[in-house]
């Protein structure tokens, strides 16, 4: 039990160290996403071809703003 209570916590420390960058990628991808949706051309084709996609997009545009502004407390 301890070995695999230390393989968890190694486990955790890799997640942690890596969550950084992850949320840098995030981050920055929102950012473009965004920055597309701003261009009407683009955010009419999106909303009338693939509709699902525009709100799912829109979505994790929403939640990584949310993420973001969670890890800076």
């Amino acid at each position: 039990m301890e070995r695999e209570m230390e393989r968890l916590h190694q486990d955790y420390r890799a997640v942690e160290g890596s969550l950084g960058n992850t949320m840098l990628a995030l981050v920055v991808t929102r950012g473009y996403v965004s920055k597309l949706f701003r261009n009407e051309a683009i955010s009419d084709f999106l909303d009338r071809h693939p509709p699902e996609l525009a709100f799912e997009m829109r979505s994790i545009i929403d939640a990584v703003g949310g993420d973001a502004r969670m890890l800076d407390r």
